[in-house]
């Protein structure tokens, strides 16, 4: 629990504390004890805006009931059908449960489940009293489910079951306490703070209902607050025992015994919300009002961050504007010189064509060379029967055609070597394709004439 405000309703007086979790120890920054009146004042002028809540239910209803094993799941409904038969007076309730053993009878596996109960009405004027200053109950306990997971006496086995007083001016609270887990609670009505004869019969009543009805045998009665000193002509049929507080808390010893209802609550605020008595319809709200607010600050952040984006983006658009101002001063200056460059092209271009048609004809191949060339060609045996010259962009494309008079196949290869051989020699000439026919003896022969 960090920096959370804990509020303990104890009959006339309300206590407050400010916890904290450090290093694994509580620390009490701040504690307040208020009365009625003093308390509305404080949550009217407070910053803090949500709180743990412990009160003291004495109007309620509380029962052990035995229910065949079930999932965690549909356990609560079982529950609730029970509760309703008891409660059939209350038109709202809410409540909490939970298991304290796993028993056998007949064979037949059973779950004996605690609840308690108590008055929406009670829980409704406690959220009412909170949200009329627009503060929030994030959860909400009884005074007996926080202290039994504290209550120790200092001279009593840890196992050993407890039976807890709370001493109050208007009644006492007892509950029966074994392994951390509430067995039973009784509300006893009393005229004043202390113990008197009435309230040690209410005492030792109560021990004897434990030990006749549930079976379980308090070993010591512990009390949550030193009781008064009043004159007595009984005592409690067990040995009283003073209780031993949690030593892992950072407050005063005074601080603790006082506070120690919702030191108890800060103590096990990761075990208690299971037991939460806040209606499901408020804790929705709640939760809402946390989706909410979670929200508003994600989409001021987004916000923050377009509005810096849109400042990055206005800053690149002024440089923009600036370079743009700077090139329409420089076209203003060079604009003389674009209007020579423009007029000197206009010149230019009526004298292009003779100049490209005088270049295409000194950059076209000398057909006449090739014509020489192919003269000088020692053909022996050879017919030739065509010659077809075109004239490319970049070299001439002869073609020849022509046919070899031999008698044998070595004869014909032999003239159609020389053929070949010859046109090899003259170093313009690049053969693109030759093919011949042995059986016509023609053959055919492509090249290319490139200038050097």
């Amino acid at each position: 629990m960090s920096g959370q405000v804990i509020v303990s309703f104890e009959n006339e007086v309300i206590k407050v504390i400010h916890a904290n979790i450090r290093h694994g120890d509580l620390s009490v920054d701040k504690s307040f004890s208020f009365s009625g009146e003093e308390f509305d004042h404080y949550l009217a002028t407070t910053t803090d805006n949500e709180f743990v809540v412990i009160n003291d239910f004495h109007e309620m209803y509380q029962d052990v009931i035995s229910l065949p094993p079930a999932k965690e799941k549909y356990l609560r409904s079982l529950v609730d059908i029970e509760v309703k038969k008891r409660v059939s007076d209350w038109k709202e309730f809410s409540f909490f449960y939970m298991t304290i053993r796993q028993t056998q009878r007949e064979g037949k596996w059973f779950k004996d489940i605690f609840f308690f109960v108590v008055n929406k009405d009670d829980i409704n004027n406690l959220i009412l009293r909170f949200s009329r200053h627009n503060k929030i109950i994030t959860h909400l306990y009884p005074d007996i489910l926080v202290l039994s997971n504290i209550i120790e006496a200092e001279d009593a086995e840890p196992d050993q079951p407890l039976l807890g007083v709370i001493d109050l001016v208007t009644h006492k609270t007892m509950f029966l306490v074994k392994d951390r887990k509430l067995l039973f609670v009784r509300v006893a009505q009393s005229d004043q703070k202390g113990l008197n004869d009435a309230d040690i019969d209410s005492i030792n009543m109560t021990v004897a209902h434990c030990r006749q009805t549930l079976r379980v045998n308090p070993a010591r009665v512990v009390f949550r607050d030193r009781p008064e000193a009043r004159e007595s002509t009984v005592n409690p049929i067990i040995p009283r025992a003073a209780m031993k507080y949690p030593s892992h808390v950072t407050a005063f010893k005074e601080t603790i015994e006082e506070y120690i209802t919702p030191i108890a609550a800060a103590l096990h605020e990761k075990t208690l919300p299971s037991c939460d008595l806040l209606p499901e319809g408020y804790r929705g709200i709640f939760t809402q009002r946390k989706i909410l607010a979670y929200a508003a600050a994600v989409l001021l952040v987004l916000s923050l961050i377009g509005v810096g984006y849109i400042g990055i983006k206005l800053y690149d658009i002024m440089l923009t504007k600036k370079e743009i101002s700077a090139l329409r001063q420089t076209i203003g200056v060079r604009q003389p010189i674009i209007g020579d460059f423009t007029r000197t092209s206009k010149e230019l271009q009526k004298v292009m064509p003779p100049i490209t048609f005088m270049n295409q004809i000194n950059t076209s191949p000398d057909i006449q060379q090739v014509l020489v060339s192919l003269q000088t060609l020692s053909m022996p045996g050879v017919n030739i029967g065509a010659i077809t010259i075109s004239n490319g962009k970049e070299a001439c494309l002869i073609s020849i055609e022509g046919n070899i008079k031999a008698k044998t196949f070595s004869d014909l290869q032999l003239n159609y070597q020389n053929v070949t051989d010859s046109l090899k020699k003259i170093k313009e000439f690049e053969t693109v394709s030759q093919s011949l026919d042995l059986a016509m003896q023609n053959f055919k022969i492509e090249l290319k004439w490139k200038t050097q």
